[in-house]
């Protein structure tokens, strides 16, 4: 196992907003940017 120390908390989160993208992008059946997703955006 490698362990990469260059990893940060922000890296966690960019990681979850681009997930929210894709989940919002299919919900709505169109391209949804990272940008886009507001900070109190759930995906439920």
């Amino acid at each position: 196992m490698i362990l990469r120390l260059d990893i940060n908390g922000e890296d966690g989160v960019h990681a979850v907003a681009c997930t929210l993208a894709a989940i919002r992008s299919a919900q709505e059946g169109q391209t949804v940017t990272v940008a886009e997703i507001e900070p109190d955006y759930t995906a439920y």
